[in-house]
C-alpha cells in the first residue's frame, strides 16, 4: 500500500458520532496494534468539521497488511457522515519520521528518520 491521505468534511449533525467512532478506532488500534501500520488523524479548519487521515504501511518489514475490523467498519460508514465524497490522494515518500528528543519515551520514533531512496 502506498502512503496516502484521506480528506473529508463531515456534516455538522454527524460531529458527535464521528468523534466517538474516531475514539473507538484509536482505542482499537492501541489495544491491537497492526505491525507496520502508521495511521494518524488530524482535524482541520476552524469549525472542526474537516479531517485528514495520514496512512502508511511498511510492507517490506511486515508483509501483508492485516486490516482490523474496527478500521473497516469506520471506513464503511464514513460516506454517510460526510458532506461530499472523501478524497484519497497517494503520496510520494521522500523521507519519513523525525528523531525524538528522548529515545526512551513511549512511542519514540528515534530510529524512524530515514530517506526512502537510499
Amino acid at each position: 500500500m502506498r502512503p496516502h491521505t484521506i480528506r473529508y468534511r463531515i456534516r455538522p449533525a454527524s460531529r458527535d458520532e464521528h468523534e466517538s467512532l474516531l475514539a473507538e478506532l484509536v482505542d482499537a488500534l492501541e489495544r491491537d496494534p497492526v505491525p507496520g501500520l502508521r495511521y494518524e488523524v488530524f482535524r482541520l479548519g476552524d469549525d472542526g468539521l474537516e479531517y485528514l487521515h495520514l496512512v502508511g504501511f511498511d510492507k517490506h518489514s511486515h508483509g501483508k497488511l492485516r486490516r482490523p475490523r474496527t478500521l473497516t467498519d469506520f471506513h464503511d460508514g464514513l460516506r454517510a457522515r460526510c458532506e461530499g465524497e472523501p478524497r484519497r490522494e497517494e503520496l510520494e515518500p521522500v523521507a519519513v519520521g523525525a528523531p525524538a528528543p528522548d529515545p526512551e519515551a513511549r512511542g519514540s520514533h528515534h530510529d524512524r528518520w530515514r530517506h526512502l531512496h537510499d
